[in-house]
């Protein structure tokens, strides 16, 4: 069927792909192939090679060897769906101006003199401004760094890491609306500000006083111009993961994308990338060093040990029973320090829906 074979849709592949950092091979001979609409789950300690992986899948670095092939191609008709037509009717009503003027000097004069081109000329101003202000925008937000670098994202090609510390960086003067709706693939400021409330929403977005109670919603943020200075670390960093989110990526590589934030966000944020999936085939790369996490979100699980896949399963299967050493004492110690948790962890915040602070 055609559903099963958009399932089945190679989205990225790479192959015996190697990386050098001067003398250590930080990257050796991985290979993997990621289907629209699965989730691969990398799991390893810090500095086994997950974030060179990511940075080579999304061309921030060049492989020593082998190959990434990205298979995806975002269409951008759906962003411009309501720009171009009226942009089409202003040319239309420029050049309609122009003729006039040229073979109806008597029709042109009356046209100027009744006032009747000024709708026109309105309207050109407006989407002068619109074009100008979207362009300052995506200006600001291309000057940060963490987001995939332009070449990825026309492929489709997302990525989310704490690792350049992207949420920081973002211009402390810009609105979370403008910071979240930026790459947001609609145009129509109601249908936009709606799915920014939502996503608000979703992944519990909240203010604080200073003596830890909630201050107002989703809602009155956007009206009061919430904005990026006025956010804490955290807060910042679940800003950016919905800034990417947002742009509804083909692909998205995820590299430690919780960081920062707590057990009941972590949760939040793992619903909202399984809704992205579901309702538009994202194919998800998912890196961490959480077991709970890689359980959560996987449909393939990989373990990574110094630039090495060295053992992979279907499923969570490896994460039961892992036949490596290396990812059999990995695992053991992680679940030691869940045990010791309290109920406190990912792991139930997900699966019950209730904060594990209350």
């Amino acid at each position: 069927s055609t559903r099963a074979m958009a399932a089945d849709e190679v989205v990225l592949e790479a192959a015996g792909l190697r990386f050098r950092q001067d003398a250590d091979w930080e990257l050796d001979r991985v290979d993997l192939c990621l289907r629209r609409g699965q989730t691969i789950g990398i799991l390893g300690g810090n500095e086994c090679g997950k974030t060179t992986l990511a940075q080579l899948l999304i061309g921030n670095l060049k492989p020593d060897g082998g190959y990434v092939s990205p298979h995806v191609q975002t269409s951008r008709k759906q962003a411009h769906s309501l720009a171009l037509p009226l942009r089409g009717l202003l040319v239309i009503s420029t050049l309609g101006l122009s003729l006039l003027a040229i073979f109806r000097r008597r029709l042109y004069i009356y046209l100027m003199r009744s006032g009747l081109y000024a709708p026109v000329l309105l309207l050109l101003l407006l989407e002068a401004a619109r074009m100008y202000e979207a362009r300052r925008l995506q200006s600001e937000l291309e000057e940060t760094e963490g987001w995939s670098p332009r070449g990825a994202r026309t492929l489709g090609i997302g990525y989310i890491s704490s690792e350049h510390d992207a949420a920081q960086k973002l211009p402390g003067h810009l609105t979370i609306e403008e910071v979240i709706g930026g790459r947001m693939p609609v145009t129509a400021p109601e249908e936009k500000r709606q799915e920014v409330l939502a996503a608000l929403h979703a992944s519990g977005f909240q203010m604080y006083s200073d003596n830890g109670k909630p201050v107002g919603n989703a809602e009155t943020y956007l009206a009061q111009g919430l904005k990026m200075g006025e956010l804490s670390g955290g807060q910042k960093h679940l800003v950016y993961i919905l800034a990417v989110l947002a742009s509804r990526p083909r692909v998205l590589v995820c590299d430690e994308i919780l960081c920062g934030l707590d057990i009941d966000r972590q949760a939040s944020v793992l619903r909202m990338l399984q809704q992205l999936q579901h309702h538009f085939g994202t194919a998800i790369l998912y890196m961490s060093v959480d077991v709970s996490a890689v359980e959560i979100m996987a449909q393939q699980t990989i373990f990574m040990h110094d630039g090495r896949f060295i053992e992979k399963s279907e499923g969570c299967e490896m994460l039961e029973s892992p036949q490596t050493r290396e990812a059999r004492l990995y695992i053991q110690q992680s679940k030691e320090i869940t045990s010791h948790s309290r109920g406190r962890n990912l792991l139930n915040a997900f699966t019950s829906g209730i904060s594990v602070f209350s």
